[in-house]
């Protein structure tokens, strides 16, 4: 297993993409540390009624290899081919050889301005944290789910971009303003699960301005997958038993309001959460919510709670988890418009969730490993 816990700070046109890479040597520096391998990822997004051979020889990726040959050959997904877009695209991530940092650094203000990628990613990794080098990995979860999603064959190169993970800093910049830079740690040592606390603090320092948000994912081994896989799959009769108890008490509408309810999401939570037991957290401005609590084995019992900036309508979901699992058990949606229908529709999620506490969940807890309390669940399914 591997826990790799991220600080993602979101620079989006606060510091050019160009200065990143001072920064990153920066902060090496500064925490006596060293990044052993340099990878790089950059993407074309053809038009729809372009085809290859007319797109490549403007493309960005022929630009930037008129100034840097060393990048290697242009390589081509066929999207159309499965109803998504055609793409070009240059990385070293699946290449045995080292690439040298400094025959990029020259060209960051052309990747910056110039190329016009549709996205960059530069990733430092293999930095030796707590004085111990840990290689990268590629984790293939997203070209496989995309695989089975479109009905192709699973292709190892088809969302590179995702793959590396391990002990490294990532520095993206997209067309869309979506920049940021991450940390990543790996904290999983000799058994001991380390502080990332200092490497975090260490990198604000250099980005005072710059918000962060963090998480925390587990990279399990392929025996501990098939571990779960065995217990998952003699707990899904309860599990079924947990959906069916949502699905006939949890209220279930489709239909959306064509005007902005004028509703708090926010203040009843707080309330509820603290009538009940939960913790409560703000998962994204834009109108997403959560409470959580531990079990007696310390899994999760997770709610996410989702109006939107609009209020048009406001979902719920009900999940359970714990390392290496995460099984959503119930949903409910509702159009409240106003803070009466929204309090009745949120105190009775709150009641429906008490009443599988005290019944089924003890019999389902019972079949799943105990969760230490370094596990951070996820904000989504």
């Amino acid at each position: 297993m591997r826990l790799v816990k991220h600080y993602i700070f979101n620079i989006k046109t606060k510091i050019p993409f160009s200065e990143l890479p001072e920064i990153v040597h920066r902060f090496m520096s500064e925490n006596y540390l060293t990044s052993h391998r340099f990878l790089y990822f950059f993407e074309d997004i053809l038009d729809y009624n372009e085809t290859k051979d007319e797109a490549l020889p403007r493309s960005s990726c022929a630009k930037i290899l008129k100034d840097c040959p060393s990048l290697g050959e242009i390589r081509y997904h066929n999207g159309r081919s499965y109803n998504r877009s055609d793409k070009l695209w240059l990385s070293n991530i699946d290449r045995a050889d080292d690439f040298p940092e400094s025959d990029l650094l020259p060209l960051m203000k052309k990747i910056h301005r110039r190329y016009g990628f549709c996205e960059s990613n530069l990733y430092y990794f293999d930095i030796d944290f707590f004085g111990k080098r840990t290689c990268f990995e590629r984790d293939y979860s997203v070209a496989l789910r995309m695989s089975k999603t479109d009905k192709i064959p699973f292709d190892p190169t088809l969302y590179m971009e995702c793959q590396p993970y391990g002990s490294g800093i990532t520095l993206h910049r997209d067309a869309c303003a979506e920049n940021y830079l991450k940390l990543s740690v790996d904290l999983l040592h000799d058994g001991i699960v380390m502080d990332a606390t200092p490497y975090y603090e260490a990198m604000q320092k250099l980005l005072p301005q710059i918000k962060a948000t963090s998480s925390l994912s587990i990279y399990l081994s392929e025996e501990e997958k098939q571990r779960i896989k065995e217990i998952n799959q003699s707990a899904e009769p309860v599990l079924q038993k947990c959906r069916d108890f949502f699905a006939n008490r949890l209220p279930f509408t489709s239909s959306q309001n064509l005007f902005e309810s004028n509703y708090s999401i926010a203040k009843p939570l707080k309330k509820l959460a603290k009538k009940y037991g939960y913790t409560y957290k703000l998962v994204w401005n834009g109108g997403v919510y959560s409470l959580e609590k531990r079990t007696a084995k310390g899994n999760v019992i997770y709610i996410d709670i989702d109006s939107g900036p609009s209020h048009y309508d406001l979902g719920v979901g009900v999940s359970y988890q714990g390392v290496g699992f995460n099984h959503t058990i119930g949903n409910a949606n509702q159009t409240p418009t106003n803070q009466q229908e929204t309090d009745a529709f949120l105190e009775n999620i709150l009641l429906t969730v008490s009443e599988f506490e005290n019944t089924l969940l003890p019999t389902l807890d019972r079949l799943f490993p105990e969760t230490p309390g370094w596990f951070i669940p996820s904000d989504f399914p």
